[in-house]
């Protein structure tokens, strides 16, 4: 991507979505130095991914136990996990993926919409 100057513009000007027949997400990198640092403290080593790695399934298993939905627990859980990470999230409507919403952390830590 460097190559060819597709982040000419900073990485703020990345994205990345993935679609699923339950949902429809895009990450957007919304601040590089957060990421950047979110990056180097959690992809310098196994150990530190693996550290991350067990973060995010300890809140998934937290909302579980609280009775939210697989899909409502995972997407809490990776919002908890990217906290401060300079990335947004934003969930698509799944029958058109015409408009998008972006997800924030409640004060339950739970998934819910966030603005534009």
């Amino acid at each position: 991507m460097h190559e060819n100057d597709l982040l000419a513009n900073g990485l703020e000007s990345f994205f990345i979505g993935v679609i699923s027949k339950e949902a429809a997400y895009i990450l957007k990198i919304e601040d590089e130095a957060k990421f950047l640092e979110f990056a180097e403290q959690n992809f310098d080593s196994q150990a530190s991914f693996d550290a991350l790695e067990i973060y995010f399934n300890n809140w998934f298993t937290v909302n579980r136990a609280l009775q939210l939905s697989d899909i409502q627990s995972y997407e809490s859980a990776f919002l908890k996990t990217l906290e401060d990470a300079g990335i947004v999230l934003f969930k698509g409507d799944n029958n058109s993926l015409n408009s998008w919403e972006k997800r924030i952390l409640n004060n339950q830590n739970q998934s819910t919409k966030g603005g534009c």
